[in-house]
Order: structure tokens, then sequence, then C-alpha cells
């Protein structure tokens, strides 16, 4: 009984904690690949949780998630998944690994090192492994406190270069 308790506290305590400092995150932008393409963004975004679904129009989805934990330098680490899956061949490629989270003032840079699953953490590929994510946030007019956040956003991985502009929306 007390088991189950201490569960729905913790559940409770991580639900509230990740309401109030939590973004629903819409965006649109372009992809520059093999196959150029149109793509579409729904997620969900708090300090210590990323989740992001993109959908490239009639080719691809590709999910991407990870844990954050802050450090005492002012910077944030921890794990990250990325799972895509290309229509055309009907396969999915899920890849993990370390990325860590740097911002100063309106922009913000992330840079992991990704490993497909099926392979075990194998950096055979520098440039299919590396992903780098820069993101731009756009300052609220002046006098006005905004509580949404308008962004641009910059995302390589995987020999896909990615330009996105995007809404957080608490």
């Amino acid at each position: 009984m007390r088991l189950k308790i201490f569960f729905i506290i913790l559940l409770f305590y991580l639900f509230t904690t990740y309401q109030l400092f939590a973004f629903i995150n819409f965006g649109a932008g372009y992809s520059f690949s093999n196959e150029n393409n149109w793509m579409l963004r729904i997620g969900y975004e708090s300090d210590v949780f990323v989740a992001n679904a993109d959908y490239f129009i009639d080719t691809t989805w590709n999910v991407n998630a990870g844990f954050f934990f802050k450090t005492q330098m002012s910077f944030y680490i921890g794990p990250m998944i990325n799972i895509l899956n290309k229509f055309s061949t009907s396969n999915m490629k899920i890849t993990y690994g370390p990325a860590f989270t740097l911002s100063y003032d309106q922009l913000e840079a992330k840079v992991g090192l990704l490993s497909d699953f099926s392979q075990g953490f194998q950096l055979t590929n520098f440039s299919e492994n590396l992903y780098t994510q820069i993101r731009y946030y756009v300052p609220d007019p002046p006098g006005m406190k905004m509580r949404d956040k308008l962004y641009v956003e910059l995302r390589y991985f995987s020999s896909h270069i990615t330009i996105l502009i995007g809404l957080l929306e608490p």
C-alpha cells in the first residue's frame, strides 16, 4: 500500500512540475537533404524534458526526446533518443546517446552524439552520428512581455539540415 501511495505522489509531483513550466511546441520548416521537403512539428517541452514529432510531408516521421539535468556550470546534460520512420522503405531507425544543452540570452545550442540502437553504441560515421541544434528565441517587442516564445531553429542530424520557425505556447 505504501508503494502505491509513493508512486501516486511521485506521478502527481512530476505531472505538476512539468505542467507549471511546460510549453506546447508548434512549428513549420524545410529540410535540405537527399529528399528536400517541407515539415511540420508538434511537441512538448519543459526545462528538463523535450519530446518533438516532426512530419516531413509524405516521406518521414521523426520523433526526438530527451531528459536533461541541470549541472552546476549552468548547462543541461542527459540522454536523448531519436526515432526516424521512412514511409518509402517502412524501416525504423532508432538512435540514442548523450546530449548537452547550453543557453545564453536568446540563443540555445544542443549537441549530441547519437548511435544506432541496433548496433550498440558505435560511432562509425561521425557525420551520421552528430546531432546539433541551434535555436534563437526572437525577443519580445519593446514594452511587451509575451508568454509565448517565437523561435528560429537550425538543426543538423544524419546528413539532414533543417530550418524551422516555431512557437512555444504555455
